[in-house]
């Protein structure tokens, strides 16, 4: 039978869950943009390709289909720790009066070079608007019950 190898594409019904048992996203969910997935259904993703977190990839090589593993990772093997410095507060007035802002909404900041990363809205005031550039699942120790559906084999 054949096994996963570098370079396969690989597809997984799943469940992923934190260290507190919360589920955030499963194969029968609407998967957010950030997963790299390509949305509802099966997680799909190429063996280094550089789609999903490295020490998931590296947990995957050798299974087999039908093959269901539990993966553990930490959040330094996820999306990192929580950096208090990405807290910022914006002056209410950068915002055009009709913007319309909701708390946990996502924006996308221009940085450096023309940079595009994403700031979650956190707290919005009179005066100031709490933006937390974090990802939200950063600080978060993630687990993975993922169950091989199909294995197509890299040219």
């Amino acid at each position: 039978m054949s096994k996963v190898k570098p370079g396969d594409r690989v597809s997984f019904t799943f469940v992923a869950t934190l260290s507190d048992g919360t589920v955030f996203d499963s194969s029968d969910e609407l998967h957010g943009d950030d997963c790299g997935c390509g949305g509802e259904g099966p997680l799909e993703f190429t063996i280094g390709g550089d789609e999903v977190f490295p020490a998931l990839e590296e947990a995957v090589i050798g299974m087999e289909v039908g093959e269901t593993r539990v993966v553990e990772l930490t959040a330094e093997q996820a999306f990192g720790e929580r950096d208090e410095r990405g807290i910022i507060a914006v002056p209410r007035s950068e915002f055009p009066e009709d913007f319309t802002l909701q708390e946990h909404m996502m924006l996308e900041l221009a940085g450096d070079n023309d940079e595009v990363y994403p700031a979650w809205v956190t707290e919005i005031g009179a005066d100031f608007v709490t933006l937390d550039t974090n990802h939200p699942l950063a600080g978060e120790a993630l687990r993975y019950e993922l169950t091989l559906e199909r294995i197509v084999p890299a040219h």
